[in-house]
């Protein structure tokens, strides 16, 4: 299973897109080739309309091809390449050593020892990335540095309208084999550089509330005890395990926990589900309705979905993956694998479909179409409601589709024939 960092292909609005049906190659891949020589994999714009590439200009100096034209600056190195849903195009960027975030070709002023896990809010007006500077590490939001540093940082998340960051930071120093100092907690989360009175053995899955003014995590306060910590405030209750908490609609907190050998759903530290599994976990919520969701395993190797603690009868044995659903909480969707192959399942209807590869399933915004990118025999396709509507491809990238639902977005990199290396984006009607 692959997952890609497409967070900005979320998008909400796509009125003002191109949805004339019809194929426009964007971009030439192999002529960038021919130019560069060294060309890593490109990135194309959410909406089709550019593709940009990291290219070797010269022995050791990089830089970056957006649509054909060339960025001015040289860089020793340059990874994250992205665009956001504002249309700007940023990387992570190195000079002479010293890391930067490039937004458009130009660099912010300040830079540092090393830069990484970028971040941007769903609009891409808002920026954020993990620094180090010396021994000493910290975050970036849009140019701005932390205040405060820390001894190490890991698991930076950003709030849902991009004014805040938070992560897990170490604020005890400790040394090799200093059992007592980390048994006795030298970690906790930092809110826009300001730590938590509290400190933890570990902390992970920090998640902000939706509206950005609460924050849940993960924690381990013992070695052996497994809690939850909202605001900073530990729940009374221990478990023997606990996954990534989720903040519901009405501003509970659930968590799937493990106590007594089972999993369950539990919810500001009482159970919610009276079922207890075998696994649990990527707990999911429809905002509008308050429908819940979650991976399960009601017995050994039988993964399914549990729905509002009802356990689908279509199950698999290797895994399940990606619970989405509709944008209006009807339909409910996940990627299961079974022996080596993948397929979607909607409403505990597989597809008739089996691939090597898959990514999360997408719905049209009236929910009435599902559709996915796939690989299988080496190459890519785009499915939608269990049929190809492109296949044979190189690359292809998650299909979007119009604000209708009657057409769909695809864009791609051609595998054969007339289209062979080339970028391009192709409208299809579809009902």
């Amino acid at each position: 299973m692959m997952h890609t960092e497409n967070m900005n292909e979320n998008l909400t609005e796509t009125t003002a897109w191109d949805w004339q049906v019809g194929l426009r190659v964007v971009a030439d891949l192999h002529q960038w080739k021919e130019t560069y020589g060294y060309v890593e994999e490109p990135v194309m714009e959410p909406n089709g309309e550019e593709a940009a590439a990291v290219v070797r200009v010269d022995e050791g100096e990089y830089s970056v091809v957006r649509n054909g034209d060339l960025w001015e600056g040289r860089w020793d190195r340059i990874w994250k390449l992205r665009y956001g849903a504002d249309h700007r195009l940023s990387c992570l960027a190195s000079e002479v050593g010293a890391w930067s975030v490039v937004v458009d070709g130009e660099s912010w002023e300040e830079s540092f020892d090393f830069l990484w896990s970028p971040l941007q809010s769903a609009d891409g007006r808002h920026i954020a990335v993990s620094v180090q500077q010396g021994r000493q590490y910290g975050a970036l939001l849009d140019g701005v540095p932390w205040e405060k540093t820390f001894f190490t940082i890991n698991d930076l998340v950003m709030a849902p309208g991009g004014d805040a960051v938070a992560a897990v930071v170490q604020t005890v120093a400790l040394q090799e084999g200093d059992i007592e100092k980390f048994q006795s907690g030298c970690f906790t989360v930092a809110v826009n550089g300001e730590p938590w009175h509290q400190n933890f053995v570990n902390l992970w899955d920090v998640r902000f509330s939706p509206d950005g003014n609460h924050i849940a995590a993960a924690a381990r306060s013992t070695l052996y005890d497994y809690t939850v910590v909202v605001d900073g405030k530990s729940w009374g209750e221990r478990f023997d395990g606990v996954w990534e908490p989720l903040f519901l609609k009405d501003g509970r907190v659930a968590v799937p926990a493990r106590s007594g050998g089972k999993w369950r759903l539990v919810v500001n530290g009482e159970p919610l589900w009276n079922e207890s599994f075998v696994q649990l976990w990527q707990l999911t919520e429809h905002p509008g309705t308050g429908r819940l969701a979650g991976i399960c395993a009601s017995d050994f190797g039988k993964w399914t979905l549990a729905d509002g603690g009802r356990i689908w009868k279509q199950s698999f044995g290797d895994m399940v993956m990606d619970p989405v659903f509709s944008p209006d909480g009807r339909r409910l969707a996940c990627t299961g694998k079974r022996d080596q192959h993948w397929t979607v399942l909607c409403e505990d209807t597989p597809w008739d479909c089996r691939f090597e590869q898959i990514w999360a399933p997408v719905f049209s915004p009236d929910g009435e179409r599902l559709g996915c990118r796939v690989r299988h025999k080496g190459a890519f396709a785009v499915y939608v409601d269990g049929k190809a509507l492109a296949s044979g491809l190189a690359f292809a990238w998650d299909p979007v589709f119009s604000p209708d639902g009657r057409r769909v977005l695809i864009r791609g990199i051609g595998g054969e024939g007339a289209l062979a290396g080339k970028i391009f984006r192709e409208v299809l009607e579809i009902g």
